[in-house]
């Protein structure tokens, strides 16, 4: 009979112990759901406290979705929704106190495929809305302009490459032969060329 109440204790406690495992998973699961589905142009923006030019997408409903850019002094974390236009549009109107909402030019938008030598007109070099500093020529050529040898390289020749919007020395791929005599200065052709980014 105790070995029996026994075995239906174990069982019990056994019992509590999946479920209680089974309830945390699940809150994992919803948790992971949520976090997914937040910080995208259909669900809205959790946009940090101390950020400048936080890139925002949004909807528009037309063939390119919109981009803008949040800045946050607040001292909490708020939610901008970006379901629609409107959504948006709504945040700019009625901005949380020490928040901003700047709309992007109309070179501003998700996707953007091309770079710029300035920045757009909220100030910001994220073109593209990926919320990421992209430059056109990120990486150095590393290769010498002197001599053409083995060959003159295309691109910027010092590491780090400019800043965007900055000027560095380019190097073309042309070799530029001065006839000094006894020997001729033999290198490859350059010029300042500034950094685009997006």
């Amino acid at each position: 009979m105790k070995n029996e109440k026994t075995e239906k204790k174990k069982i019990k406690i056994s019992s509590k112990v999946v479920y209680v495992i089974s309830l945390f998973l699940v809150s994992l699961s919803i948790g992971a759901i949520v976090v997914f589905a937040l910080n995208t142009r259909y669900t809205g923006y959790a946009v940090e406290t101390s950020v400048i030019n936080e890139p925002i997408q949004y909807r528009t409903g037309l063939s390119r979705d919109g981009c803008g850019y949040v800045d946050n002094s607040s001292g909490k974390t708020i939610f901008v929704p970006t379901n629609t236009s409107a959504e948006w549009t709504s945040f700019t109107n009625n901005e949380p106190f020490a928040t901003h909402g700047c709309t992007g030019d109309s070179d501003s938008f998700p996707n953007q495929g091309n770079f710029f030598t300035t920045d757009n007109n909220c100030g910001s070099w994220d073109y593209n809305c990926n919320g990421l500093l992209d430059k056109e020529y990120p990486t150095a050529t590393g290769v010498s302009p002197l001599f053409c040898v083995p060959r003159c390289t295309v691109g910027y020749r010092d590491s780090p490459t400019p800043s965007c919007g900055q000027e560095g020395w380019w190097v073309k791929n042309q070799c530029i032969i001065i006839p000094i005599i006894p020997i001729p200065l033999i290198f490859c052709a350059g010029e300042d060329r500034m950094q685009r980014c997006r």
